[in-house]
């Protein structure tokens, strides 16, 4: 899926050029999406990028373990029904326990997020349960972000201004945790 978006992306880059008079503010920049077939071929090109995101299939074994003990940030985006957070929740645990990943490395997301209600009864669950973090900032259950994806957009480039600060303030809250794990590992 990861890999149709930046097909998508660089389509509609192409489209928005090949216009007579295109405004080059107005062209999504480039996003580098590769397909690998075998992780370690995604991993040994990380040295190559400042943001390497490698996106797994959410069940428990040895590519997502591989992957967590590679990586700086495990983020585990999951909606709040019960149907994706307990397998989520119970991956995450088989990391920690099984595996011995560091909490302080795994950072849980909330998206399609219905109701604030539904949201804080997850946050909860979350927390108190399974001893998870968390970010603040979360995604609701949105046409516009769908929109945006399946057109190569982000949810940060979609139409909606209070969609966007919503899709910014999740990205800034994984920016500060990566500064966070970094912070540790510098005085470490």
């Amino acid at each position: 899926s990861c890999y149709r978006w930046g097909a998508k992306r660089e389509d509609l880059r192409a489209r928005l050029m090949a216009r007579p008079k295109f405004d080059p503010a107005k062209i999504p920049p480039h996003v580098p999406v590769e397909y690998f077939g075998v992780l370690e071929e995604a991993l040994g090109e990380a040295e190559k990028f400042d943001l390497l995101a490698i996106y797994a299939a959410g069940k428990a074994g040895p590519e997502i373990l591989r992957i967590a003990q590679a990586a700086d940030i495990v983020v585990m985006p999951l909606n709040p029904g019960g149907d994706d957070l307990d397998p989520t929740m119970e991956i995450h645990e088989a990391l920690v326990k099984k595996y011995g990943i560091p909490r302080k490395k795994i950072v849980c997301v909330l998206n399609h997020v219905g109701h604030a209600t539904e949201e804080a009864a997850a946050r909860l669950e979350l927390s108190e349960r399974w001893r998870a973090q968390v970010l603040t900032a979360a995604l609701r259950e949105m046409v516009v972000y769908r929109s945006a994806m399946t057109v190569g957009l982000s949810p940060m480039e979609c139409k909606g201004t209070k969609q966007r600060g919503e899709a910014e303030a999740v990205a800034d809250g994984l920016l500060a945790k990566i500064s966070e794990i970094y912070g540790q590992a510098d005085a470490a």
